[in-house]
């Protein structure tokens, strides 16, 4: 029985190449931070296209403001 429970348990974090066991936590963080930055890029030309320069410009300082107060 003991074996079997063994057995459920993915150990492949903590034994083998570390390479390997950063790369299976990084990529998903990766795809995310790609998808975010695409959101970005398509939020500012859907703003500048359907208001216009001064919408873009509010959205580059509210979003330094943003950094500052959350980061």
């Amino acid at each position: 029985m003991a074996e079997q429970n063994s057995k459920k348990f993915d150990r492949t974090l903590t034994e083998g190449p570390i390479l390997k066991a950063v790369w299976k936590l990084a990529w998903p963080t990766m795809l995310q931070n790609l998808i975010a930055g695409l959101q970005g890029i398509i939020d500012h030309t859907m703003v500048g296209h359907l208001v216009g320069f001064a919408a873009n410009a509010a959205i580059g300082v509210s979003w330094q403001i943003f950094l500052v107060v959350v980061v």
